[in-house]
């Protein structure tokens, strides 16, 4: 381990981190389906961080093109709300009266 932390110092002029030393370490005493089981799990993370990042970037919006499409769905709103009007207000007629006995 003196030997790794010597080369890692030669070749990059910098002490390696604890981090780094428990991590070498780590190697030393594990056996080879330890090493697989955590190349694995590291595979399998990676995976997760593509595909939440390829979530994140088709979540990504273009502010112009988002205010067309809602004022175009706010516009197919309100002339589905004129064309329904007098159905919807007769049925809220209907439903006061039969709760309060008494036409609004």
């Amino acid at each position: 381990l003196s030997m790794t932390m010597d080369l890692y110092k030669t070749e990059t002029g910098m002490e390696p981190t604890e981090e780094m030393m428990e991590n070498a370490l780590k190697l030393f005493t594990m056996d080879q389906g330890d090493i697989d089981q955590d190349e694995d799990q590291k595979q399998e993370q990676e995976q997760v961080d593509e595909e939440e990042e390829e979530e994140t970037n088709e979540d990504d919006v273009d502010g112009e093109e988002f205010k067309k499409e809602m004022e175009m769905a706010l516009e197919n709103v309100r002339k589905l709300g004129k064309a329904h009007q007098q159905e919807f207000v007769n049925q809220i007629c209907e439903t006061y009266t039969e709760l309060n006995g008494v036409e609004p």
